[in-house]
């Protein structure tokens, strides 16, 4: 699983290479929407030569790449630009999200990386062997009380559905940042004490690498898809995360949703 870790890397540096070589090329001429996407291309195909390259066979899950009818295992989960609507507006806070899985359930992931597409920090975990920031290792924060927590959530209509607006009211500071991968790894890193999304809109890939980070860091996950505890990578979509750095936290969200 090491040696996971280390093609994520090496993989993450040629995307964010070309990322920026596009963004240089293309700002300013292009809109947002079409820099955006040109942006996730650009970084979908420098995995794609990478993967030649190296000679690695993995199945792939990713929605730049041609869907394929029967994934192989192991397979690579792929975000070439999550939050891309903040980088192609110039807001600072985008990332490369990557992850390995070995079978069709999340469980199953057993590498995963992050990498801040303005900073080149890199967020990265192996299953059972921790999570890290750089080369130091990182645990999640441990607030004892609702008025310390810094929690992202993202609010729309699903959060009034759940009748979290009065609880979450009671929380110190509320923030949306954009970049689910990026905004768990915060949790893990313990800048963050909280990220929830209940729009049942999540992809896989938006938060593959993020589930894994919190985990190792010591921190807790509630995940459904489609309303369900089985949680597909197949599937791709449908899913809701609640990501908490402390126990109590999350078993008062999951008692107010369910």
């Amino acid at each position: 699983m090491e040696d996971y870790i280390g093609i994520l890397k090496e993989l993450a540096s040629e995307m964010y290479d070309e990322v920026w070589s596009y963004f240089d090329r293309y700002w300013g001429k292009l809109s947002p929407r079409e820099l955006g996407r040109a942006l996730d291309y650009a970084a979908a195909n420098a995995a794609y030569r990478y993967l030649i390259r190296e000679g690695l066979e993995f199945g792939i899950v990713s929605e730049e790449w041609p869907t394929e009818k029967r994934i192989s295992y192991p397979v690579l989960i792929i975000d070439p630009v999550d939050g891309t609507n903040n980088i192609s507006r110039g807001i600072r806070f985008s990332s490369i999200s990557l992850s390995i899985a070995l079978k069709d359930n999340i469980g199953s992931i057993v590498a995963g990386l992050v990498m801040d597409l303005f900073s080149r920090d890199v967020y990265w975990a192996v299953k059972g062997k921790g999570a890290f920031l750089n080369n130091s290792e990182i645990r999640v924060s441990a607030p004892t009380n609702m008025k310390d927590l810094f929690v992202s959530v993202v609010i729309d209509k699903s959060i009034v559905k759940h009748n979290l607006v009065d609880f979450l009211g009671k929380v110190k500071v509320l923030r949306f940042f954009g970049s689910s991968a990026l905004e768990l790894s915060l949790v893990a890193s313990g800048k963050l004490d909280g990220f929830i999304d209940l729009r049942d809109k999540l992809r896989v890939f938006d938060f593959a690498p993020g589930y894994l980070l919190v985990k190792e860091a010591g921190g807790h996950m509630y995940i459904r898809q489609n309303g369900s505890g089985k949680l597909s990578i197949r599937k791709v979509g449908g899913y809701r995360i609640v990501a908490s750095s402390t126990k109590w936290f999350l078993d008062k969200i999951v008692s107010l949703i369910e």
